[in-house]
């Protein structure tokens, strides 16, 4: 991915995240989701750890971090990923990092 590539929708840290198929979750991870996938990451790194296509027409992002406290669903071409934003301390080298080089071109919300 490049910068040109993907405009981001929302990002969440410290977030939980129920993978498809209910076999996996993961906490305390950066979550990012663009126009196009929805990216896990549970490292730094500039590849996820896992990625999806967000299938739009079902999902619908949470406009504010209250909302994403309470849980959401994302649609994929591999399932229903379920997104939890935690509420531990936002510390440690995620805090301190500003994700990944593709990710720097944000959306406005209204």
């Amino acid at each position: 991915m490049t910068i040109a590539q993907v405009t981001v929708c929302g990002r969440w840290f410290p977030a939980d995240v129920m993978l498809p198929g209910r076999t996996l979750q993961w906490s305390r991870c950066l979550v990012i989701a663009t126009d196009t996938e929805l990216c896990v990451f549970t490292r730094v790194d500039e590849d996820p750890m896992w990625r999806s296509s967000i299938q739009w027409g079902p999902t619908t992002l949470p406009a504010s971090d209250q909302q994403a406290r309470n849980g959401f669903d994302v649609y994929t071409d591999d399932g229903l990923a379920v997104v939890t934003l935690g509420s531990g301390c936002r510390c440690g080298s995620f805090a301190r990092w500003a994700g990944p080089s593709w990710s720097q071109t944000e959306r406005a919300r209204a």
